[in-house]
This record gives C-alpha cells, sequence and structure tokens, in this order.
C-alpha cells in the first residue's frame, strides 16, 4: 500500500509542475517559414516550395511568422560566395511577406536575418 500511495504522489507531483510550465511558458507556438517559390504561385493558398526555376521565372522568398519584425533577405551566389542582392522590410503582426528577385542563372543560398543573425536559409537554383 505505501508504494502505491508513493506512485501516487509523484505522479500528482508531476501533473503539478507540468502544468505550471505550460502556464509559465504557454502553449502557443508560432510557425515560422522561409523558402523559395514562383511569383506566379506566390499568391495560391499553398505555395509550393521550390529549389529550381526557369528561364524567366521570377524567384519569390517567403517569409513566414516573423510579423512584428524587421527582417532582412540576402541573396549569395554559391559560386563566389558574393552576395548578390539585400532587401530589408518591416513585417506587421501576423502578415507574410514575400522578396521578389529577377536573378541571372546560376546557384543561390537566400538567407533570411533577424537583427543581423541568420535565423534561416533556402538553397535554389536558376537555370539557363
Amino acid at each position: 500500500m505505501r508504494s502505491r500511495s508513493v506512485v501516487l504522489k509523484h505522479r500528482v507531483i508531476v501533473l503539478l509542475v507540468a502544468s505550471a510550465v505550460l502556464l509559465l511558458v504557454g502553449c502557443e507556438t508560432t510557425m515560422t517559414k522561409f523558402y523559395a517559390t514562383q511569383r506566379s504561385l506566390y499568391m495560391e493558398s499553398n505555395p509550393p516550395r521550390m529549389q529550381s526555376f526557369g528561364p524567366g521565372e521570377v524567384v519569390c522568398l517567403v517569409v513566414e511568422g516573423y510579423g512584428g519584425q524587421t527582417v532582412t533577405v540576402n541573396v549569395l551566389d554559391m559560386l563566389t560566395g558574393r552576395t548578390i542582392s539585400t532587401s530589408t522590410s518591416y513585417i506587421p503582426e501576423g502578415r507574410i511577406h514575400a522578396f521578389q528577385f529577377d536573378l541571372s542563372p546560376g546557384s543561390y543560398l537566400a538567407e533570411l536575418a533577424i537583427s543581423g543573425a541568420n535565423v534561416a536559409s533556402w538553397k535554389f537554383n536558376v537555370s539557363r
């Protein structure tokens, strides 16, 4: 009997601690996303995440879940490591933002930065 009551007490303590943690931390999580898609497909409800673009396709780098913050997108040429383009924008709370780039053929790395720190990246290619 004594061991059963000890186990029950431990379970109650674990449940109380878990409840306290959830109250202090909160249950809500924000999904953050950074990906590339075609400009012509961006307005779809669930645009495809793309890593390859053909000639004439405008690359659209989509930023989700970073509302209320100023973000910077850097596009780097993977062959040379040089920054090809940089764009900065404030994203209002609850909004999605798309950065558009008309790029020459090549392999690229897009980096998403907040306050100078890279928080996400996406690799993609533009073909001839």
